[in-house]
């Protein structure tokens, strides 16, 4: 809850990794691990499960297979592909990898065929960037913009959705939007400073 009483919500699935003799997660997992768990003679750590490939990965799969999952408080889970994904053929062993970068998302590279954005601010209702996407790609065949391959979004018991995340078509590019207008602003009032 803010100062002003908004109640804010945030997502973030977690995951536990254990030690064992071959592998020590810590050296993969530190910058996403948020406490240390132990349990009888195991330890191990909890973390943002979008640290680590196999979690994305599985998000893929449920994306391509278009998947529902029952939640404990009487909703679901849907995750759901458009044609565009349909047409794309990405292997099961692809490289995943998180992305960095000024966000308010979490983005993960899926090879050179996608990228996965996970919405950490969660906000009930229809989500204009996932309606729009699947819109323009599944209904009006819009070419000028990367194909929206698939989403991600929770609905709630009294039948509500809330976007968790959307997959987009990677397009090759030498920057990014955010960038180039930083870019573009700071010089521009370096002109004028003069």
């Amino acid at each position: 809850t803010t100062e002003d009483d908004v109640t804010q919500t945030y997502g973030m699935p977690l995951a536990t990794a254990w030690e064992t003799a071959t592998d020590d997660p810590w050296s993969r997992l530190q910058g996403f691990t948020i406490a240390r768990v132990r349990t009888s003679n195991r330890v191990g750590f909890l973390y943002d499960a979008f640290g680590d490939a196999p979690f994305t990965s599985a998000v893929l799969r449920a994306i391509q297979n278009d998947q529902e999952i029952e939640t404990a408080a009487g909703g679901k889970v849907l995750f759901r592909r458009t044609k565009a994904l349909s047409a794309l053929n990405i292997a099961p062993d692809v490289e995943i990898r998180r992305m960095s970068g000024e966000q308010s998302n979490t983005s993960m590279r899926v090879g050179e065929e996608a990228i996965l954005k996970v919405y950490r601010r969660l906000q009930s209702g229809i989500h204009p960037e996932v309606e729009m996407g699947r819109f323009l790609t599944d209904v009006a065949g819009y070419r000028n913009a990367p194909a929206t391959l698939g989403s991600i979004e929770m609905i709630g018991p009294d039948g509500v959705p809330t976007a968790l995340g959307i997959m987009h078509q990677f397009v090759r590019n030498q920057g990014d939007g955010w960038s180039f207008t930083r870019d573009y602003l700071t010089r521009y009032l370096q002109e004028i400073e003069v």
